[in-house]
Order: structure tokens, then sequence, then C-alpha cells
């Protein structure tokens, strides 16, 4: 059995050194101005589909809340329609 307390240059070794140096490099370059706008302006747009989307959806639900309250009402008015011409 061979143990070491040095680390090995082995080829998984060397991969792991060459991913840390990549990490290292990525975000030495900063963004630009303008892709710093390009940016905000799609989060923003984004920000702004997904308002309307829920004020959509708000408004379906709202939609769907009167049909429902609707019907209820009409089947109220017939029962107590039927009730006082039985009675």
């Amino acid at each position: 059995m061979h143990t070491s307390t040095a680390l090995e240059q082995t080829g998984e070794w060397t991969r792991v050194q060459r991913l840390i140096a990549l990490a290292r490099t990525a975000y030495d370059e900063e963004i630009t101005p303008e892709r710093r706008e390009q940016m905000r302006q799609r989060v923003l747009a984004k920000l702004d589909q997904m308002a309307q989307e829920r004020e959509r959806r708000h408004n379906r639900r709202r939609a769907a809340a009167r049909v429902f309250l609707a019907g209820v009402a009409a089947l109220l008015l017939a029962g107590i329609a039927l009730k006082l011409r039985s009675a």
C-alpha cells in the first residue's frame, strides 16, 4: 500500500488545476456599460411580461368567480320561485 503526503501530479490533478485556473479567469472581464444596459432591459422586459401575465390570470379568475356567483344566484332564485309557487 502506497501512501503519500505530497500531492502527486497525476492526470486527474492536472485537470483539476486547469479547471481552477479557468474558474479564476472566467470573471476577469468587466461587463461593458452597453452589455449591462442590454441585460437590464431584458430583465425589465421580463418583469413587465410577468406582471401582464399575472394581471391576465387575475382577470380570468375574477371572470370565473362572477360566472360562478351568477349561477349560484340563478339557482337560489329558481329554488325560491319553486318554493313560492308550491306554497
